[in-house]
């Protein structure tokens, strides 16, 4: 997966986290309070949450080529940071 830099990377990831956050609210909209939450949906919440994690080095520590931070950029070896 490419992750483009500085602004762009951080609405991104304000989207995905959005998106994410949108489904799980839409698969409980039959009315019921069901508070349980699948195995897949919790890893993606998890993912994301990394993802944003990640976020917070553009401007703090910064990133850098190949994909690289002080955070949790080594969670994701397959990632390529892109301008």
């Amino acid at each position: 997966m490419r992750i483009p830099t500085a602004a762009t990377a951080t609405a991104a990831l304000a989207l995905l986290l959005s998106t994410t956050t949108c489904a799980a609210v839409a698969a409980q909209g039959n009315g019921k309070s069901d508070r349980t939450v699948s195995p897949q949906l919790f890893a993606e919440l998890e993912e994301a949450a990394r993802l944003a994690d990640i976020a917070y080095c553009v401007g703090i520590s910064g990133i850098w080529k190949p994909f690289g931070c002080l955070s949790r950029c080594g969670d994701f070896p397959d990632f390529e940071l892109v301008d």
